[in-house]
C-alpha cells in the first residue's frame, strides 16, 4: 500500500495542477517537482539502501540520522543553488522552496523507514509511508481546489510532511521498541566520513540519474523560456512521462527482496542471490510488456480524462516513455544487485557516460521534434544506461567466480 501511495503521488499531483491551475502555473509545478526530485537525492544521499542491507550493524541509527540531518541541510541548499541557476524569481522560486519543504520531510522520515527495514519490520515504514503520502496529498488538494493557489498548496503540504514525522515515524518507533542495539564503542566523528565515501557511489549515481530523467524536461522549459515551445509543453510530456515513472516506482515492491539478497550473500549462496536477481528481472519485464499493452490501447484516452488535457496525437511519445520506463526499473535491479555485493562504485562510470549522452541528446531532440524528440531522448538514455550497467554486472560475478574458492570476495 504504501509502494502504491508513493508511486501515484506524482501522478495526482500533476493531475490537481492541470485541472485547477492555468497552463503556465501548471508548467511551474512540473519543472519544480522535477528539480526537487533531484535534490531530494542529496537529501537520502541514497543511504537507504546501505542501511537496509546493513544486517551486520555496522553503523547505528543515531549515525545514520546526525548523517540524514547533514544531508537534509545540503539538499535545502542545494535547492537555493539551482534556484540562483536556472535564474528563478518571486512566485517560481517560492513553490520550488515550498516543495523543498516537503521533500525534506520525505528525507527525514526515509531514515526511519530504512531502520524499520533493516530490523525486518517493513510493515512499521509502509503505514507510516502510506498515511504521509495520504494526508499530503488531501491537503494539497484542499487547498488548491479551495483557493486556486498553488504556493498555498505546496507550503501547506510541506508542513503536514513535516508534522506526520512525530505522528507516524517517532511514535511507531517507540511503540514497536525497535531500538539501536549497537554500542558505540568509537568515540568522534571517524564514522562520518567513512559513511559518506560509502554512499558517495551511490549518491552520486541517482544523483547522476535524477539528472538524466530531468534533462528533456529542463530543454522544455529552456525552449518554453526562448519561445521556441509554448506554454502548457511542460505540462503535456509530465503527464506523457508520468505512467513510466510509475513503472519505475513500482520496484519499491521488491524492496525486502533486497534485504534477502544481502543475507543470502553474506551466506555465500551466490545461486540462490543469481536467482533472486533473475526472478525480479522476470517479473517486471512482464509487468512491463503489460503496462505497454495498457498504454497502447487505454493511455492517451485515460490519461486525457484524467488530466483534462488533450492528448491526441502524443501515443508515440507516450509508448515511447512506458519503454524506456520499463528499461529503468531493469538497471534498478541491476544497481542494487550491485550494491548488495559491495561494488556500486563500479557504477559511476556508467552513469558519466549516460549523463553525458543525455546533456547532448536533450536540448537537440527537443528542439527539433518538441514533446517526441524529449520522450525519444529520454528512452535513448535509458537504453545506454541498462547496457552499461548490465556490463558491469556482468563482469563483477565473472570475476568473483573465477576466483579461486577460498579467495572469493564478499
Amino acid at each position: 500500500m504504501g509502494s502504491a501511495c508513493n508511486a501515484c503521488v506524482s501522478v495526482l499531483l500533476l493531475a490537481l495542477a492541470a485541472r485547477f491551475l492555468g497552463a503556465a502555473e501548471s508548467d511551474i509545478f512540473s519543472i519544480a517537482w522535477s528539480i526537487v526530485q533531484v535534490t531530494l537525492t542529496i537529501g537520502t544521499f541514497q543511504v537507504r539502501l546501505y542501511q537496509a542491507t546493513d544486517v551486520a550493524g555496522k553503523y547505528s541509527f543515531r549515525q545514520y540520522f546526525i548523517f540524514r540531518m547533514v544531508t537534509v541541510l545540503a539538499m535545502i541548499a542545494a535547492t537555493g543553488g539551482y534556484i540562483l541557476y536556472y535564474g528563478y524569481t518571486g512566485y517560481k522560486a517560492a513553490v520550488v522552496l515550498a516543495l523543498s519543504v516537503y521533500k525534506a520531510g520525505e528525507a527525514v522520515s526515509d531514515v526511519y523507514q530504512g531502520w524499520f527495514q533493516q530490523k525486518e519490520r517493513l510493515d512499521l515504514a509502509g503505514k507510516a509511508l502510506s498515511l504521509r503520502v495520504v494526508l499530503s496529498l488531501a491537503v494539497f488538494a484542499a487547498v488548491l481546489v479551495s483557493r486556486s493557489d498553488l504556493l498555498a498548496a505546496c507550503i501547506c503540504m510541506g508542513c503536514v510532511s513535516l508534522v506526520c514525522l512525530a505522528l507516524f515515524e517517532l511514535r511507531y518507533m517507540r511503540k514497536a521498541g525497535v531500538r539501536d542495539e549497537r554500542q558505540e564503542k568509537e568515540k568522534g566523528w571517524r564514522w562520518f566520513p567513512e559513511l559518506a565515501a560509502i554512499c558517495f557511489p551511490l549518491f552520486l549515481n541517482s544523483y547522476l540519474v535524477m539528472s538524466i530523467f530531468n534533462a528533456p524536461k529542463i530543454a522544455i522549459d529552456h525552449a518554453i523560456t526562448g519561445g521556441i515551445m509554448e506554454a502548457g509543453a511542460q505540462t503535456v510530456y509530465g503527464i506523457l512521462f508520468m505512467p513510466a515513472s510509475v513503472i519505475n516506482l513500482i520496484y519499491i515492491v521488491f524492496r525486502p527482496v533486497i534485504t534477502k539478497m544481502a543475507i543470502e550473500w553474506n551466506l555465500h549462496h551466490m545461486e540462490t542471490y543469481l536467482r533472486l536477481v533473475r526472478g525480479v528481472l522476470f517479473k517486471l519485464a512482464v509487468f512491463a510488456l503489460l503496462v505497454l499493452a495498457g498504454g497502447y490501447a487505454l493511455g492517451i484516452p485515460v490519461l486525457s480524462l484524467v488530466y483534462g488535457v488533450p492528448l491526441k496525437g502524443y501515443r508515440g511519445a507516450l509508448l515511447i516513455l512506458l519503454l524506456g520506463g520499463g528499461l529503468n526499473t531493469f538497471v534498478n535491479v541491476l544497481d542494487n544487485s550491485l550494491t548488495v555485493i559491495r561494488k556500486q562504485h563500479l557504477l559511476v562510470v556508467a552513469y558519466i557516460i549516460t549523463w553525458g549522452f543525455a546533456q547532448w541528446a536533450s536540448p537537440l531532440l527537443v528542439r527539433r521534434a518538441g514533446v517526441e524528440g524529449a520522450a525519444l531522448s529520454f528512452m535513448l538514455s535509458m537504453a545506454v544506461l541498462l547496457f552499461s550497467v548490465f556490463v558491469l554486472f556482468a563482469y563483477s560475478i565473472w570475476k568473483i567466480k573465477s576466483q579461486p574458492e577460498g579467495q572469493k570476495e564478499r
